[in-house]
């Protein structure tokens, strides 16, 4: 079993495995096993909003202020943006 599947057969039950915050603490984003990367908007009290979708789970999330832009990356061993 090669290191990527054992993580996603020991984690699958947990429904996020990563998150990032906005430098301004006002958002939080979160990736997991239903494949999304959801955006939690804290200071609004909105509804959290799907900002990307990949074909396996998101293992990880990065915010990166500089650029106002997301990275996440998946098992599916993709890497998408999201602005």
């Amino acid at each position: 079993m090669t290191f990527p599947m054992f993580c996603f057969v020991l984690f699958c039950c947990l429904k996020v495995l990563c998150s990032a915050w906005k430098d301004d603490g006002t958002t939080v984003f979160s990736g997991g096993c239903d494949k999304q990367v959801k955006m939690w908007p804290l200071t609004s009290g909105g509804q959290p909003m799907t900002v990307a979708m990949h074909d396996a789970p998101v293992k990880d999330i990065a915010w990166i202020p500089e650029m106002n832009l997301l990275a996440s990356g998946s098992w599916d061993k993709t890497l998408k943006y999201a602005c």
